[in-house]
């Protein structure tokens, strides 16, 4: 930590803020460990609110520029020229210790803003690539759309529907960034709420007027009105996996697309604990339902393990039962990266953008 000067003990006269300031701004530059700390420089320039900026620009250049002092300036000494911001957030990210999309995101848009989307579309995609949360595609999300419209995703091309039994306005704009990340220049269909078999099964809805090359099938416990406990198990996993199948032969011989069925998810508690696990229990009729999915899937049609994204995410977190009866949303917003990123690996199965990797051994051993 710089030691206070003759300049920084005038400051600590005129502005005794920044002089207490410098001492933490010390202190957050002094650790070690982990990325920059975003939290506590946000808190420290909420504590400088009201300082005036050319105040803040004079005590900040006597100290020798730091990712941290760099963040700060960014927050309380705005810049009028969109090239000199732009510049000065280059210069955060290669001060950061570790790539963040906190940062790549604010730098993305002031590229954009200094003209060069290009540049802006790095920062953006190196800021997808590191998986942030659904709260960052919230943001993030005006940014995707503008760069799309200007240098759109060249690598592969794609006419996608998600068919939701569950509210799908939050999903569709993160798996669109994923897919200007990914280089897929995607045109999407999003289904009418809780409607995916009737679109499906009408020759005129507007799902068949899209032509989709990969339909995503995405319902959830929920949409199969399984009680919890039945009495005929054979019967009740027989019923819903018939009616699938011909969901998937109508939509190719309509569309002559790849089908990606979601299999279903859990439900985050039973009303009947561990019953629900023997036979005739929802969560045994679900399991064998998924299993059924993978048997019977023909080559067109892929399974999407939806039960695996939620041990990820974790049962407590998957669904919001507030959401649920609110919007009708499923799973929670903070889910959905998570299966977003899943929606992706088969879409770059089916356009091409999987790699295939062979590792040589020094001994001459192949491994495959």
């Amino acid at each position: 930590m710089p030691q206070p000067d003759q300049p920084l003990q005038e400051v600590r006269m005129k502005e005794p803020r920044l002089f207490r300031a410098n001492e933490a701004l010390g202190q957050i530059e002094c650790r070690k460990a982990g990325g920059l700390a975003t939290e506590a420089l946000d808190e420290l320039a909420r504590n400088l609110e009201g300082v005036g900026g050319d105040a803040v620009a004079a005590w900040l250049a006597q100290r020798e520029p730091t990712a941290a002092s760099v963040y700060l300036a960014t927050r309380l000494v705005p810049l009028g020229d969109p090239g000199k911001a732009a510049e000065r957030w280059e210069a955060l990210l290669s001060l950061s210790p570790m790539p963040d999309p906190a940062l790549l995101l604010p730098a993305a848009k002031s590229a954009l803003a200094a003209g060069t989307a290009d540049r802006a579309s790095v920062h953006l995609r190196a800021a997808l690539a590191l998986r942030p949360p659904y709260v960052f595609h919230a943001r993030a999300a005006a940014l995707v759309k503008e760069l799309w419209r200007g240098c759109p995703p060249a690598s592969r091309t794609a006419r996608i529907a998600i068919l939701g039994a569950s509210t799908t306005a939050l999903l569709v704009p993160v798996v669109r960034a994923l897919c200007f990340r990914d280089g897929v220049n995607a045109e999407f269909y999003e289904g009418v709420y809780g409607a995916y078999r009737q679109e499906i099964l009408d020759p005129l809805s507007g799902l068949h007027r899209f032509r989709p090359t990969i339909a995503f099938i995405a319902p959830h416990w929920r949409a199969v009105a399984i009680p919890p406990v039945s009495e005929d198990e054979d019967r009740a996993v027989e019923t819903i996996v018939a009616e699938h199948e011909a969901l998937w032969n109508a939509l190719s011989q309509a569309s002559a697309c790849h089908v990606v069925q979601h299999a279903f998810d859990l439900p985050a508690e039973e009303s009947h604990d561990h019953v629900a696990t023997r036979p005739g229990g929802r969560t045994r009729i679900i399991e064998r339902v998924n299993l059924e999915f993978q048997r019977r899937a023909p080559s067109f049609v892929s399974i999407l393990d939806q039960a695996a994204v939620q041990r990820e995410v974790g049962r407590a977190a998957w669904q919001n039962e507030r959401l649920w009866f609110v919007a009708r949303q499923h799973p929670a917003p903070e889910a959905l990266p998570a299966l977003a990123e899943m929606q992706m690996a088969h879409v770059r199965a089916v356009t091409g953008l999987t790699k295939k990797v062979v590792v040589c051994d020094l001994d001459n051993t192949l491994w495959g």
